[in-house]
């Protein structure tokens, strides 16, 4: 094959697919191309794809009946089921060729190594799709593969760009002509969930996508709890499903930094956070984070101040607002807490909703935010998310409340409610440092 002429990026019959060797080639400059003494192994002792390959499309119900093969293959033959890549508005794809950075930086790794190649690494892993001709006979097939966009990088690499023989095992769809991008597309995710992502573990908006596309109840539970009860994105996915749906709801404005504590079971019952918390406290938290930075954005503009404009909702501020809304608006019956003359919830969420927001657009004379939002953020030295509302805004807001409920004396940390919210600090420390907060007020 001539290297100065790479293979088409889409796949002419799988629009979704994404060819490695001509994306190597968009990605890595022709100036920084080299051939490596370190080399990958070459696997000789497998036939190549080559010398079967039109057995294969003439005897297909053959290599479906005995099951996966292990072959050498050409890198220019492997594709990549991507579709930021592909430009597919409205399909969403598990794989993550698109984040070619993270390859080049991981491939480098192992490049500079002495035998930092070994034939004991894990074969790359492919499914073969069927192409047909206008009478549905199988003429040909397409390669899709899950697993090894590291390994591809790194042979081609290695070799100066030019195309090189990998080792992969084929898996091999049953011939159905009636079959779609989005039908491989389904069964494969389910492949790369079991093989790639539940195995080897990968990154969480990896998962998210390949759950969701392979049809998980827990995946689809969650899209639909991020879609219809919060409105707010997690890796692109709401956004297609939204673009390709017959309503053409806009996309949400806002995303989630994570998905930590929310939670489905494997049937798609909610847990974590969900369960524990309630989702009206969690829509009030989210709800209170999009209201504070919208009003931030505003203020700093009128104050001809920079800000940055984030779109990108972070977790841990969900969490910390989620747990202010159910220790504070919430019964002590609601609460589960020892039987006390207290009935009532210390407040309402529209009013701890307009208090915590008042303190974080509250600005100092120099016209900057009294609160920096990355105070709600975790770091090296503090992740309890309990904590940080005594950190920031408990404080301020306990007078308020008591002046708004008539409490002349204020309230104190031996209030149930207030002190079930202490001990939910993890740390004895941090329990104490809480309490002087409420007392001190």
């Amino acid at each position: 094959m001539n290297n100065n002429i790479p293979k088409e990026l889409i796949h002419k019959h799988f629009p979704d697919l994404v060819n490695n060797f001509a994306y190597f080639h968009k990605q890595v400059k022709k100036e920084d191309l080299k051939r490596w003494v370190n080399q990958p192994p070459a696997y000789e002792n497998y036939k190549h794809l080559d010398d079967i390959k039109s057995e294969i499309v003439n005897n297909p119900q053959k290599y479906i009946r005995t099951g996966p093969i292990t072959v050498r293959c050409k890198a220019s033959e492997l594709y990549t089921c991507d579709s930021m890549l592909s430009n597919l508005p409205t399909i969403i794809t598990y794989d993550r060729l698109y984040n070619y950075n993270e390859i080049v930086h991981k491939a480098k790794a192992f490049m500079e190594i002495p035998k930092g190649f070994s034939p004991k690494s894990d074969i790359l892993h492919g499914m073969v799709r069927w192409i047909y001709d206008e009478n549905d006979n199988v003429v040909d097939f397409a390669i899709c593969k899950d697993r090894g966009n590291l390994r591809t990088h790194i042979g081609l690499a290695s070799n100066a760009g030019e195309d090189v023989n990998l080792c992969i095992t084929l898996d091999f769809h049953d011939v159905d002509p009636s079959m779609k991008s989005v039908d491989y597309i389904k069964m494969e995710s389910e492949t790369f969930m079991e093989d790639a992502v539940d195995r080897r573990g990968f990154a969480q908006d990896v998962k998210f996508r390949a759950g969701y596309v392979a049809g998980r109840k827990e995946m689809i539970a969650k899209v639909g709890f991020l879609d219809e009860e919060l409105d707010v994105d997690y890796a692109g996915i709401v956004a297609k499903i939204r673009k390709g749906s017959a309503i053409k709801k806009p996309a949400p404005e806002y995303s989630i930094s994570s998905l930590a504590e929310f939670n489905f079971t494997k049937d798609g019952v909610a847990a974590g956070y969900i369960s524990k918390y309630g989702i009206h406290n969690i829509k009030s938290a989210v709800g209170l984070l999009k209201s504070i930075l919208k009003e931030r954005e505003a203020i700093a503009k009128e104050h001809g101040k920079s800000f940055v404009v984030s779109k990108e909702l972070s977790m841990s501020a969900i969490h910390t607002f989620t747990k202010s809304f159910w220790f504070l608006c919430e019964t002590p019956a609601k609460l589960a807490l020892p039987k006390t003359t207290y009935t009532n919830a210390i407040t309402t969420r529209e009013t701890l909703r307009e208090l915590i927001k008042h303190v974080f657009i509250g600005v100092t004379y120099g016209k900057n935010f009294n609160i920096n939002m990355k105070d709600l953020i975790k770091d090296n030295y503090t992740k309890d998310t309990t904590y940080f509302a005594f950190k920031t805004y408990m404080g301020p807001i306990l007078p308020d409340l008591a002046h708004i409920n008539g409490r002349e004396n204020g309230y104190r940390s031996n209030h149930p409610c207030l002190l079930a919210y202490i001990n939910d600090c993890s740390e004895k420390s941090l329990r104490a440092d809480a309490t002087k907060v409420v007392d001190n007020n």
